[in-house]
C-alpha cells in the first residue's frame, strides 16, 4: 500500500515502531514526523516536502532496497537522529539539515554496507553530528557538521566537508576520501 502523510505522525514511548508497505507501496512525507522516543524504522521509498524531527532519545531510521531511491526534496527538515542504514537517498537542494545528527550505518555488523547518502548543492543548515560508519556520502553540497565521527566508508564528490572537531577511528571498515574536508 501507499502511505501519504499530510498532516503529524508521531511516535512515542520506548522501542521500535517499524512502518513498512508491501513491495510495491511507498511512504511519503508532505506533513511531520515527530518521534519523541525509540525509534521509527520506515522501510520504504518516498519523495517528501516535510519535517522528520526527533527529540529526547528519538531516532527515525530509513532503509531501502538498492534499486529505490528515497529523497528529501526542497522544503524537508531533518532535525534530531536521523539514521540511514541502506539504499539510495538524497538530500535535494533547499532541504534542511539544521540540527540534525545524520549517520549512515551498516545494519549487518562485518558486511559492507549497501547504503548510499547524496548531499546535493544547497542544502541549507549546520549539523550537530555526522556519523559515518559505512557506505558512502557523496554529492556536490558544502556540508557543515559540528562533529564528524568517520568509522568507516566513503566520503566523496565535489563541495566540501567543513567540521568543528571529529573522530576517525580504527576498525573493521575502511575508510575512503575522495572530497575536500576542512577541519
Amino acid at each position: 500500500g501507499t502511505f501519504l502523510n499530510n498532516g503529524l505522525l508521531r511516535k512515542t514511548g520506548t522501542g521500535n515502531a517499524d512502518l513498512v508497505t508491501d513491495l510495491g507501496g511507498s511512504f511519503t512525507n508532505n506533513g511531520t514526523v515527530d518521534v519523541q522516543g525509540g525509534a521509527l524504522q520506515i522501510w520504504k521509498l518516498g519523495t517528501h516536502t516535510g519535517s522528520f524531527i526527533t527529540s529526547g532519545n528519538g531516532i527515525i531510521r530509513f532503509f531501502t532496497l538498492n534499486a529505490q531511491q528515497n529523497t528529501f526534496a526542497s522544503g524537508s527538515q531533518l532535525a534530531g537522529n536521523i539514521a540511514f542504514a541502506s539504499g539510495s537517498h538524497t538530500i535535494a537542494s533547499g532541504a534542511s539539515v539544521a540540527g540534525a545528527s545524520l549517520t549512515l550505518f551498516d545494519p549487518v555488523p562485518n558486511a559492507d554496507s549497501s547504503v548510499n547518502l547524496t548531499i546535493a548543492n544547497g542544502v541549507s543548515g549546520t549539523m550537530n553530528q555526522l556519523s559515518v560508519a559505512a557506505g558512502i556520502l557523496t554529492g556536490n553540497g558544502n556540508v557543515s557538521t559540528g562533529n564528524l565521527v568517520w568509522n568507516g566508508g566513503m566520503l566523496t564528490g565535489g563541495g566540501t566537508l567543513t567540521t568543528n572537531g571529529g573522530t576517525i577511528s580504527s576498525g573493521i571498515y575502511s575508510k575512503k576520501l575522495n572530497k575536500q574536508l576542512i577541519n
